[in-house]
């Protein structure tokens, strides 16, 4: 058995200091290493979240896997009102618009199959409880939103 002097025993605490030194040092660096990995995964999360909706939104518009958007213009004979993203919205446009013109007389949506180009008609009531209705002018017609000029379709 060796004994070792304490100059020795002095420079091995110094070499296994050293030692634990650097090991914690490279402990440090991997825990940062880490911690940087975490953010820039959760980073690429939230940018493939992003890519997500809107590779979706894409497809909405342009009709891919289903309708593409509509949108509702209210009208009254050639003039344009307005033009919404809901049917009921563009009704209401209608309905207000009448009763600001002509008065508050009895209005009804009469519910019935759109024309073929999907156009909706605002009808009056001609005398209260008598089930006659004429045509107002008023409608709310469909108009499908495009991505893009196609010089190759019907319009």
């Amino acid at each position: 058995m060796s004994t070792l002097t304490t100059q020795e025993l002095l420079a091995e605490v110094g070499r296994l200091g050293a030692e634990l030194t650097a090991a914690l040092g490279q402990v440090q660096t991997s825990a940062r290493v880490a911690a940087t990995a975490q953010q820039r995964n959760a980073a690429l999360l939230g940018e493939r979240r992003l890519v997500a909706r809107t590779v979706e939104a894409y497809e909405l518009i342009l009709g891919i896997g289903g309708e593409g958007l509509v949108a509702w213009r209210a009208e009254v004979g050639v003039l344009p009102l307005g033009t919404y993203l809901a049917r009921a919205e563009a009704q209401s446009h209608c309905v207000g618009h009448y009763r600001d013109m002509v008065g508050d007389e009895q209005l009804s949506w009469v519910e019935e199959e759109p024309d073929d180009a999907g156009t909706v008609h605002l009808h009056v009531a001609l005398a209260a409880d008598s089930g006659k209705y004429a045509e107002s002018g008023y409608r709310v017609v469909p108009v499908p939103l495009l991505a893009s000029y196609d010089s190759d379709g019907d319009s």
